[in-house]
């Protein structure tokens, strides 16, 4: 012990490290009496540290004292100069973690130069490595540790850890930038802690969605993380597949063919996100994240999985007046939302842009407080009338929908003084519908057209003594079932041709009056 202690001194000028000392002569000192006489040995760089513990960090890194009193100055946490048995065991654990074998390989430098960049990143400005930022760097290498990754992905590790360090790039993440950066890596990692090619894969994605131009700034990533919880309604920190098959879409349509999120598109996602946050928790869960994904999909006109700007306007301004007043969808609302697509959406069953635009006037049309939003009755009022002139085959025809937005528009002055009631205007539908299939063929939708034509007169809106004088002459030729069939129509329609116009539609009225009250009269008593 006495003469280790001697040689140790001498060889310090030379050598460095004592531990040289137990290598050349083995035959009286081994690793066991080394570590049980507990020496303290210093670098160059005045740094102690325990004999056994640096012999096994120096069989990592190699015989080069320089590359070891480089790394172990970053484990120096209390900074006393001296590198104590548990800050030694840190250093070994993240070296066993990097998967570094020992002995040296041919490729220490080239290992030696990627830990100390890992190191660096993680020490932070003031280059020492504190409990937190161990165990951060320990989870973050674990991440890269294992899966199904090849080696080349491995060796990215601090290419992801360096899209953090901003702006100035100068090799060290603060806490900012350390915190951001664990949240996302801890988000794609998935449940198993491990990355997988196509976690990371989509790790890189969502960082080029955010990052406008080469890097990542702070704003950025915080607007990033602030998105991705928002696809994490268990708020574990942690996407499943299925919530990272959801992100990756959802983030995809609204990036748009650039592949960049725009300030305007990260605003219309957030809403979008909020109309589909059906319980108001803040997040989507798997089946809300899955209806916001097939309305996107609704509106990706040409398949190529991105919504350019009159898509995603489209898409967001439909949302929005089905969403109601709460700006939140129901389960009935996105029923309904979907009924009335599948009605506009041609003989194709693929929604295009024209169609799109002609939905969005008739959800307009609908609203009629103009409050830009549809409440409960508004809506079933949609839904009805575009199942009505939809007719047998349930996709609406330009002929078919200039008749409803004809009929709805007479009624339209009745209904927001509340002459009318929106139950009154589903009667009147009603009532042609002759065979009761709840729609109206070619022959129903003609037959009410002209009527209405008839009583709304020049102005094609119908007042209140009119809307009174049509209910009177249809309810007379509809009969005791109150539905207009095929004949009942064609003997309406007769009748309305002879009167010749609107202004003879009191007379008309009359005559029915006068012709009802002498059939009563002479069936009176039987």
């Amino acid at each position: 012990g006495n003469m280790a202690t001697f040689f140790a001194k001498f060889l310090l000028c030379s050598h460095g490290f004592a531990i040289v000392l137990a290598e050349r002569h083995e035959k009286k000192l081994n690793q066991g009496e080394l570590a049980s006489v507990n020496i303290q040995i210093q670098t160059h760089h005045g740094l102690t540290c325990n004999v056994a513990a640096c012999a096994e960090i120096k069989s990592y890194l190699g015989d080069t004292t320089a590359n070891v009193d480089k790394a172990l100055k970053y484990f120096d946490i209390d900074s006393n100069d001296a590198i104590d048995d548990k800050e030694a065991e840190q250093m070994v654990k993240i070296l066993k973690l990097l998967k570094a074998k020992p002995p040296v390989s041919a490729g220490i430098t080239s290992f030696f130069d990627k830990f100390m960049v890992t190191l660096k990143y993680f020490a932070g400005s003031d280059h020492k490595l504190q409990r937190k930022e161990i165990r951060d760097m320990k989870t973050a290498i674990g991440y890269f540790n294992g899966g199904d990754l090849q080696e080349q992905e491995k060796n990215k590790m601090n290419d992801e850890f360096g899209k953090f360090d901003f702006p100035r790039k100068d090799g060290m993440l603060d806490d900012d930038e350390r915190n951001l950066l664990m949240t996302t890596l801890t988000f794609f990692a998935g449940l198993d802690k491990k990355f997988q090619s196509k976690e990371i894969g989509a790790m890189d994605k969502v960082i080029t969605f955010f990052a406008e131009g080469v890097d990542l700034n702070n704003g950025q990533a915080k607007k990033m993380e602030d998105i991705l919880s928002q696809f994490d309604p268990n708020e574990d920190g942690v996407f499943d597949d299925n919530e990272l098959g959801i992100i990756m879409s959802v983030l995809r349509y609204f990036a748009g063919s650039d592949e960049q999120l725009q300030v305007t598109e990260i605003d219309d996602m957030k809403l979008a996100i909020s109309y589909f946050d059906s319980d108001g928790n803040g997040a989507i869960d798997q089946c809300e994240g899955n209806r916001l994904k097939d309305i996107l999909g609704q509106y990706d006109f040409n398949g190529d999985e991105v919504l350019d700007d009159d898509e995603r306007q489209l898409v967001m301004d439909a949302t929005k007046y089905i969403a109601g007043k709460n700006q939140r969808l129901e389960d009935d609302e996105i029923r309904d939302m979907l009924k009335v697509i599948v009605m506009f959406d041609g003989s194709n069953n693929k929604l295009e842009k024209p169609e799109a635009q002609r939905m969005q006037k008739t959800l307009v049309l609908f609203d009629l407080d103009r409050n830009q939003y549809l409440d409960n009755a508004e809506r079933a009022m949609l839904v009805k009338a575009v199942q009505y002139f939809a007719g047998d085959d349930m996709d609406l025809s330009n002929d078919e929908l200039e008749n409803m937005d004809f009929v709805v528009k007479a009624f339209v002055d009745l209904l927001v003084s509340q002459h009318a009631d929106i139950e009154e205007f589903m009667g009147v539908l009603a009532m042609f519908d002759g065979d009761d299939d709840q729609d109206l063929d070619e022959k129903e939708r003609a037959s009410l057209v002209a009527t209405v034509t008839f009583f709304a007169g020049g102005d094609k809106q119908l007042q209140e003594g009119e809307l009174d004088a049509m209910n009177k002459v249809v309810r007379f030729f509809a009969g005791l079932d109150g539905q207009i069939d095929s004949k009942e129509a064609i003997a309406m329609g007769q009748v309305l041709e002879q009167s010749g116009s609107s202004s003879q539609a009191g007379l008309l009225v009359k005559k029915i009056e006068d012709a009802m009250s002498s059939a009563y009269t002479s069936v009176a008593g039987t």
